[in-house]
C-alpha cells in the first residue's frame, strides 16, 4: 500500500504504509532532512491533519489511518516551551491560504482539547483537596478538644497555667506536653508536605510509602512527582502501556517487588496485556531489544557504547526512533536509581529478595587512588593479631568483606521470616481486585535475563589503564541537559530542577560532606572530576556511611532492612531520607551522562 508524500516546489515521493506509524514518520523525516526531534504531520488535500504524531496513533499501522494511493502534504507542528500547541507550517510551497487557516483551526482545538483536559486533571485535584482539607479540619477541631482536655489535666496536675518541657523529657508529664505540642504547632513545610501527599492521593488513588518517605523535603519531593508524572503520563512518543512496562523491565534489574507491582497494575490500568506479565518472552521483540541496555545500565553503565544505541536504531519494523530511545533511557534511569531509594529507605522491607551472584570481588584498590597518586598496594598482614596498614582507597578490602558478609546475614535473616511473611500477604491481601493479585505475585525474575549480570568494580588493581569518564569532557550542565531537551522536550528542565533541588536542600553536616556523597558515587561508577581532591572522601565520609551509600547505590536488591549501620546512625529519619536522595540523583544522573554520551557519539559518527 502507497502513498505520495507532497513538499518543497510541488516535489513529491513515494512511501509503503505497510508499517507502523512510528516508522513511516521517521522514514519522511530522512527523507525531508529533517531533525529528530522536530513534531510532524501529515495532512490530506483538502487541508485535514491525521494527527499522527499524537501518542495513541504511533504505534497504529500507517495503512489504517493513511488512504492508499492518495497524496499528502508533510507539516511542520510547533510546540511551545510549555508543551502548547502553537501554529502549523505546510512543507508545501504553494497551497491555498483557505488550506492554511483549516490546519491553523484544527491546530487551535487541540489546543483547547489539551487545556481542556489539563483543567479536568486540576479540577479532579482539587476536589480531593477539598475533601481531604475538610476532613483536616475536622480531625483538627477534635485535635483541639484533646488538646483543651489534655490542657486541662496538666494544669490541674501542676497548678500553673504554663509549662516549658523540652523533646528529652522521658517521664509522662513531658510526653504529654509534647503531644499537645506537636498537635498545636503547624509548620509551614509540613503543610507544604501535606499539600504534595494529597496530590499524590488524587493521582495514584493511594499514597504510596516512595511519597511518605519524601514528604521530610517537600521542595524535592515536588520536583520529584513532577518529573515522574511527566515521563509516565505526559506527552511522549513512547504509549503509555510501553512505558510502565519499560518500569517492570528496569525494577525487576534489581529485584524490587515493590516497584513490579506498581507498575504491572499501572500497566493493566492503561489497557496493557495481561498476557506480557507472563514474563519478558511474552513480551514484543521490540520491548526485549531493550534488555541488554537495560542490563547494562543498571550494573555497569560506563560498558554503554554507541553500538547499544546503532543497534536499537538500525532500520527494521521492530527497530526504536531516536525520541523514543531518549524517553526510553529516561525512563530506565529513572527507575534504577529509584530502586537505590525504596531499598534504602525501607519502602520494599515486605518482600523478599531473590539471592543474586554478584560478580567480582570489589577490591581494595580504587580510581580514586590512581587520581590521587596512591597507585602502591598495601600489603596483607602477617598474622591474625597484626593489624593492617590504613589504606587510603575509598573501599578497602575489608571494607567490601564486611559488606558482603552483612549482605548474607540480611538474606539468611530475611529467608528464615519468609513462610510467616507470605502468609500474612495472602490474608492481607485476600479481598483486592483480581489485577492487584496477579501484580502482586508476580516474580521480577521473569523479565530477567542473565540474572547473574551485576555490578563490578570499575577499577581493578590489575589494569594499567582506566577508562575514565571526565565531566571536563562531557558534563551534564554543558552537554547532557541541550541533548535530553531537545530530543525529548521538557525532560531535561526537570531532571535539572531535581537535580538542582537535592543540592540545595538544607544539610545539617558540613556543604563538604553532600560533595562528597555526590562525587564519592560518581567515582564508584568511573566518573571523576579533575578539579576534586578525592582525599577529601576518606577524610569526611566514616567507614560506615561508605558502605552503607555503596551498598544501597550499587547492590540495592540486597541492601533492604538493616544491611549497612555500621558506625552510621544520623541522628533524624530525615537525615538519612538525605542521604538515599543523594545517592539517588547522584545515580540517575551518572546513568544518564553514559547513556547520552553513547547518543551523541552515534549521531555525530
Amino acid at each position: 500500500m502507497f502513498i505520495y508524500i507532497k513538499h518543497g516546489d510541488n516535489n513529491q515521493f513515494l512511501v509503503n504504509t505497510n508499517c507502523p506509524t512510528v516508522l513511516l514518520i521517521k522514514y519522511i523525516k530522512t527523507k525531508l532532512g529533517l531533525a529528530e526531534s522536530e513534531l510532524i504531520d501529515l495532512c490530506d488535500e483538502r487541508g485535514v491533519l491525521k494527527f499522527l504524531f499524537l501518542p495513541q496513533n504511533s504505534q497504529e499501522s500507517a495503512r489504517e489511518l493513511l488512504k492508499a494511493k492518495e497524496s499528502f502534504i508533510a507539516c511542520i507542528i510547533k510546540r511551545s516551551s510549555d508543551g502548547a500547541y502553537t501554529s502549523v507550517t505546510s512543507l508545501l510551497s504553494y497551497v491555498d491560504s483557505a488550506l492554511l487557516e483549516t490546519l491553523q483551526t484544527q491546530i487551535d482545538n487541540l489546543e483547547k482539547t489539551r487545556l481542556k483536559q489539563l483543567h479536568i486533571v486540576e479540577a479532579r485535584m482539587a476536589t480531593s483537596e477539598e475533601i481531604n482539607a475538610q476532613a483536616l479540619s475536622t480531625k483538627t477541631r477534635v485535635g483541639k478538644k484533646n488538646q483543651e482536655s489534655q490542657r486541662s489535666r496538666i494544669h490541674a496536675l501542676t497548678g500553673r497555667k504554663m509549662i516549658i518541657c523540652t523533646k528529652n523529657m522521658d517521664y509522662r508529664l513531658g510526653t504529654q506536653c509534647q503531644f499537645v505540642q506537636n498537635q498545636v504547632m503547624v509548620n509551614s513545610e509540613k503543610d507544604r508536605a501535606s499539600l504534595l501527599c494529597m496530590k499524590a492521593l488524587a493521582n495514584r488513588g493511594r499514597l504510596d510509602s516512595v511519597s511518605q518517605q519524601m514528604a521530610s523535603h517537600p521542595q524535592y519531593l515536588e520536583s520529584f512527582l513532577r518529573t515522574q508524572h511527566y515521563i509516565l503520563y505526559m506527552d511522549g512518543p513512547l504509549p503509555l502501556h510501553y512505558r510502565h512496562y519499560i518500569a517492570i523491565m528496569a525494577a525487576a534489574r534489581h529485584h524490587c517487588r515493590y516497584l513490579v507491582s506498581l507498575h504491572s497494575a499501572q500497566f493493566l490500568r492503561v489497557g496493557g496485556d495481561p498476557l506480557w506479565l507472563q514474563g519478558l518472552e511474552a513480551a514484543p521483540l521490540r520491548l526485549r531489544h531493550l534488555d541488554h541496555i537495560n542490563k547494562v545500565l543498571a550494573h555497569q553503565p560506563w560498558l554503554t557504547a554507541r553500538s547499544h544505541i546503532q543497534a536499537l536504531l538500525k532500520t527494521g519494523e521492530q527497530c526504536w526512533s531516536l525520541a523514543e530511545l531518549v524517553q526510553a533511557v529516561v525512563l530506565l534511569a529513572h527507575c534504577h536509581s529509584l530502586c537505590s531509594f525504596v531499598f534504602g529507605s525501607g519502602s520494599d522491607s515486605d518482600t523478599i529478595p531473590t539471592p543474586r551472584v554478584h560478580h567480582g570481588t570489589p577490591p581494595g584498590y580504587c580510581l580514586c587512588d590512581a587520581a590521587n597518586g596512591n597507585t602502591a598496594l598495601s600489603p596483607p598482614p602477617a598474622g591474625p593479631t597484626e593489624k593492617a596498614p590504613r589504606r587510603r582507597s575509598l573501599d578497602s578490602s575489608c571494607e567490601v568483606a564486611c559488606l558482603r558478609e552483612q549482605i548474607q546475614k540480611s538474606q539468611e535473616e530475611i529467608k528464615e521470616r519468609k513462610a510467616d511473611r507470605l502468609h500474612s500477604q495472602t490474608l492481607l491481601h485476600a479481598d483486592v481486585e483480581e489485577e492487584d493479585e496477579a501484580t502482586f505475585s508476580a516474580d521480577p525474575s521473569r523479565f530477567v535475563t542473565d540474572p547473574e549480570f551485576g555490578y563490578q568494580e570499575f577499577a581493578r588493581r590489575e589494569e594499567d589503564h582506566f577508562q575514565v569518564f571526565r565531566v571536563q569532557d562531557y558534563s551534564w550542565e554543558d552537554h547532557g541537559f541541550s541533548l535530553v531537551n531537545r530530543l525529548y522536550s521538557d525532560i531535561g528542565h526537570l531532571l535539572d530542577e531535581r537535580f538542582r533541588n537535592v543540592a540545595s536542600l538544607p544539610f545539617p553536616h558540613s556543604p563538604d560532606l553532600k560533595r562528597a556523597i555526590w562525587n564519592y558515587i560518581h567515582c564508584i561508577y568511573g566518573i571523576r572530576y579533575d578539579d576534586y581532591d578525592y582525599g577529601e572522601v576518606n577524610r569526611l565520609l566514616e567507614r560506615g556511611l561508605k558502605l552503607y551509600i555503596k551498598a544501597v547505590a550499587c547492590y540495592p536488591d540486597a541492601s533492604k532492612t538493616p544491611l549497612c549501620p555500621l558506625s552510621w546512625a544520623p541522628v533524624k529519619a530525615s537525615e538519612k531520607v538525605h542521604v538515599n536522595l543523594l545517592v539517588m540523583e547522584a545515580r540517575l544522573q551518572a546513568e544518564l551522562l553514559y547513556a547520552l554520551r553513547a547518543i551523541t557519539q552515534y549521531m555525530i559518527a
